[in-house]
Protein backbone atom coordinates (compact mmCIF):
# COMPACT_ATOMS: atom_id res chain seq x y z
CA UNK A 1 0.00 0.00 0.00
CA UNK A 2 1.67 3.36 -0.86
CA UNK A 3 0.88 6.48 -3.26
CA UNK A 4 3.07 9.45 -4.77
CA UNK A 5 1.53 12.44 -5.56
CA UNK A 6 3.21 14.35 -8.60
CA UNK A 7 2.07 17.66 -10.76
CA UNK A 8 1.45 17.02 -14.28
CA UNK A 9 4.15 18.57 -16.22
CA UNK A 10 1.25 21.41 -17.73
CA UNK A 11 0.23 21.67 -14.16
CA UNK A 12 -3.53 21.54 -14.50
CA UNK A 13 -3.89 18.54 -12.28
CA UNK A 14 -1.93 16.03 -9.73
CA UNK A 15 -1.04 12.42 -10.57
CA UNK A 16 -1.93 10.52 -7.57
CA UNK A 17 0.00 6.83 -8.37
CA UNK A 18 -0.84 4.18 -6.10
CA UNK A 19 0.69 0.64 -5.49
CA UNK A 20 -0.83 -2.71 -3.80
CA UNK A 21 -4.05 -1.90 -2.56
CA UNK A 22 -6.25 0.90 -2.32
CA UNK A 23 -8.30 1.17 1.27
CA UNK A 24 -10.43 3.97 2.70
CA UNK A 25 -7.62 4.56 5.29
CA UNK A 26 -4.90 5.11 2.68
CA UNK A 27 -7.63 7.49 0.51
CA UNK A 28 -8.27 9.57 3.54
CA UNK A 29 -4.30 10.15 4.22
CA UNK A 30 -3.95 11.10 0.44
CA UNK A 31 -6.62 13.03 0.70
CA UNK A 32 -5.33 15.25 3.52
CA UNK A 33 -1.93 15.85 1.63
CA UNK A 34 -3.91 16.56 -1.53
CA UNK A 35 -5.86 19.27 -0.11
CA UNK A 36 -2.45 20.76 1.30
CA UNK A 37 -1.33 21.03 -1.78
CA UNK A 38 -4.74 22.09 -3.74
CA UNK A 39 -4.43 25.19 -1.65
CA UNK A 40 -0.99 26.02 -2.63
CA UNK A 41 -0.71 25.18 -6.06
CA UNK A 42 -4.58 25.91 -7.27
CA UNK A 43 -5.06 23.09 -8.29
CA UNK A 44 -8.38 20.90 -8.32
CA UNK A 45 -8.06 18.17 -10.86
CA UNK A 46 -6.85 14.59 -9.99
CA UNK A 47 -5.87 11.22 -11.75
CA UNK A 48 -5.86 8.54 -9.91
CA UNK A 49 -3.61 5.90 -11.28
CA UNK A 50 -4.71 2.90 -9.41
CA UNK A 51 -4.31 0.22 -12.29
CA UNK A 52 -1.81 -1.20 -10.09
CA UNK A 53 -3.92 -1.12 -7.08
CA UNK A 54 -7.03 -2.67 -6.09
CA UNK A 55 -9.52 -1.78 -3.79
CA UNK A 56 -10.00 -3.87 -0.74
CA UNK A 57 -12.30 -2.00 1.41
CA UNK A 58 -15.85 -3.17 1.60
CA UNK A 59 -19.03 -1.97 0.04
CA UNK A 60 -19.88 -0.42 3.37
CA UNK A 61 -16.36 1.01 4.37
CA UNK A 62 -16.41 2.86 0.66
CA UNK A 63 -20.00 3.95 1.01
CA UNK A 64 -18.72 5.71 4.93
CA UNK A 65 -16.24 7.05 3.09
CA UNK A 66 -18.38 8.56 0.21
CA UNK A 67 -21.11 10.35 2.94
CA UNK A 68 -19.12 10.28 5.90
CA UNK A 69 -15.52 10.82 5.90
CA UNK A 70 -15.48 12.95 2.49
CA UNK A 71 -17.60 15.02 4.95
CA UNK A 72 -15.27 15.24 7.77
CA UNK A 73 -12.52 15.48 5.42
CA UNK A 74 -14.24 18.58 3.99
CA UNK A 75 -13.70 17.30 0.50
CA UNK A 76 -14.14 19.83 -2.44
CA UNK A 77 -17.20 18.45 -4.51
CA UNK A 78 -15.93 20.77 -6.58
CA UNK A 79 -13.00 19.15 -7.58
CA UNK A 80 -12.65 16.61 -10.20
CA UNK A 81 -11.26 13.53 -10.48
CA UNK A 82 -10.67 10.49 -12.68
CA UNK A 83 -9.91 6.80 -11.66
CA UNK A 84 -7.60 5.02 -13.76
CA UNK A 85 -8.14 1.49 -13.46
CA UNK A 86 -7.13 -2.11 -14.88
CA UNK A 87 -9.54 -3.32 -17.39
CA UNK A 88 -10.45 -6.18 -15.71
CA UNK A 89 -10.31 -4.52 -12.41
CA UNK A 90 -13.77 -3.58 -10.96
CA UNK A 91 -13.14 -3.03 -7.72
CA UNK A 92 -12.97 0.68 -8.10
CA UNK A 93 -16.45 1.01 -9.63
CA UNK A 94 -19.15 1.11 -6.43
CA UNK A 95 -16.69 3.71 -4.27
CA UNK A 96 -16.82 5.92 -7.71
CA UNK A 97 -20.28 5.47 -8.02
CA UNK A 98 -20.63 6.24 -4.47
CA UNK A 99 -18.83 9.49 -4.60
CA UNK A 100 -20.74 10.25 -7.61
CA UNK A 101 -24.28 9.54 -5.77
CA UNK A 102 -22.78 11.50 -2.83
CA UNK A 103 -22.42 14.87 -5.24
CA UNK A 104 -18.40 14.19 -6.47
CA UNK A 105 -16.95 14.79 -10.17
CA UNK A 106 -15.53 10.96 -10.31
CA UNK A 107 -15.19 8.99 -13.78
CA UNK A 108 -13.61 5.67 -14.07
CA UNK A 109 -11.75 5.27 -17.24
CA UNK A 110 -9.28 2.19 -18.29
CA UNK A 111 -7.73 4.59 -21.03
CA UNK A 112 -4.82 7.12 -19.60
CA UNK A 113 -5.11 9.40 -22.63
CA UNK A 114 -8.99 9.49 -22.63
CA UNK A 115 -8.86 10.15 -18.46
CA UNK A 116 -6.06 13.27 -19.07
CA UNK A 117 -8.26 14.43 -21.49
CA UNK A 118 -11.15 14.16 -19.49
CA UNK A 119 -9.14 16.13 -16.77
CA UNK A 120 -8.05 19.01 -19.06
CA UNK A 121 -11.27 19.69 -20.09
CA UNK A 122 -12.53 23.65 -19.66
CA UNK A 123 -15.37 23.74 -17.46
CA UNK A 124 -18.45 25.50 -19.96
CA UNK A 125 -19.88 28.59 -18.50
CA UNK A 126 -23.96 28.55 -18.34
Amino acid sequence: MSYKIDISKNKKYFRIKVDGEVSVKLAAEWSIELMKLSQSHGIQRYLFDTRTARNISSMVQNYDFAYRDSDELQLDRSARSAILAAEEDTSHHFVVTTMRNAGFNVQLFTNEASAIAWLEEEEENY
